[in-house]
């Protein structure tokens, strides 16, 4: 493609993932007399590709991160009233939201979406409002437009907006107007603040990076949905070559979403390589352990953590009240809740050594 390189050309800000979700792509924008302008690199080479077509609207915008839509930005337009779903190969919009008041962008540009890229927490200076981009069951999908309703900022009990826990930390620095240094939901990534609170900032002035922990909270607002599962006649060769692929150390093991066991690189050390077996002959289902904790989707976050002190475990299944796999919960994704001593204390447990333990398990 042909163009001229600008004065300044960096990715849209620090706080953003400038690759997409598949790592294809890597968005730049060519300012300071640069053309045309943003720009998608090849995620690899680096080397120009194409240009994001200006019918994109792109003012604040991110990745989705979901891999499934690595094509997509989530953009807020210029005057804060629609959030969209934009193809950044074509420009065209896959979805559209119109927003209950203008906003400030992503938290005055430093939020983000949630990492299935599901919710986003959007603000002005005095309001907040949580979308859901991606309605799952019971609720209708797309184009079912679930937006909360908007709260104004003040006191912690606003901060509140159900079905989610979204939090933010709030500080004045006279004579400008209020500024989120940070809006995320748990499950989503958390981002250093952009500046430091004033001096002497204690009273009147809230901090509720705290009130999460305050909160009951369902295993369903942070679990991972997006889940690799292997079918109990797969053999252990395949499973153990998918881990390594996925970076991973278990998989469940499920018959259509029925969940029947996991398999670990544990249990195919133990059951397999130390007994001689032949991986690519033995099936999955003879090196799984079959019967692994769980819990429902619909439980605390602190009875999942409890589970996981009790039995040293870092993941676990996730099911439905008819015992379909939805997700997998594991301790990171306790850990972004913000409740770090509910997370230190199952980590502390889980490293803990034990002695005697005869049962592989995830």
């Amino acid at each position: 493609m042909s163009g001229t390189w600008g004065t300044d050309s960096r990715h849209h800000y620090s706080k953003d993932q400038p690759w997409s979700a598949d790592g294809v792509f890597y968005c730049l924008e060519n300012r300071g007399g640069g053309s045309p302008s943003p720009l998608l690199l090849d995620g690899h080479t680096f080397a120009p590709l194409l240009s994001v077509p200006s019918s994109a609207g792109l003012w604040d915008y991110r990745w989705h991160p979901a891999k499934a839509r690595a094509r997509l930005m989530i953009n807020v337009n210029s005057s804060g009233t629609e959030l969209s779903w934009v193809d950044a190969t074509t420009g065209l919009k896959a979805r559209t939201w119109t927003l209950p008041f203008a906003v400030s962008g992503f938290g005055s540009g430093e939020g983000n979406a949630s990492r299935d890229g599901r919710f986003v927490a959007l603000a002005s200076a005095s309001r907040l409002v949580v979308v859901d981009m991606d309605p799952q069951q019971p609720y209708a999908p797309y184009p079912n437009r679930r937006i909360g309703p908007a709260r104004a900022v003040g006191l912690a009990r606003d901060m509140e907006v159900p079905p989610f826990d979204v939090t933010a930390r709030l500080y004045h620095s006279p004579p400008g107007p209020s500024a989120f240094s940070a809006l995320r939901r748990p499950g989503a990534r958390r981002y250093p603040a952009p500046f430091a609170p004033p001096a002497g900032l204690s009273r009147g002035r809230p901090d509720f990076t705290s009130f999460s922990r305050r909160i009951p909270m369902q295993v369903s607002q942070i679990l991972t949905r997006q889940v690799e599962t292997i079918r109990p006649d797969t053999t252990v060769r395949e499973a153990a070559q998918r881990m390594r692929s996925m970076d991973v150390g278990s998989l469940p093991v499920c018959d259509g979403r029925h969940l029947l066991g996991m398999v670990t690189d544990r249990d195919i050390t133990i059951r397999v390589t130390a007994e001689g077996r032949d991986a690519a002959n033995t099936p999955v289902h003879h090196a799984m352990t079959p019967d692994v904790a769980f819990v429902f989707e619909d439980q605390d976050v602190q009875e999942a953590a409890k589970l996981m002190r009790e039995r040293q475990i870092r993941r676990l299944p996730v099911l439905s009240r008819d015992k379909q796999l939805v997700g997998i919960l594991a301790l990171g994704d306790i850990a972004t809740t913000g409740n770090d001593r509910l997370s230190g204390d199952a980590l502390e447990q889980i490293s803990e050594p034990t002695h005697g333990r005869s049962q592989p398990h995830a």
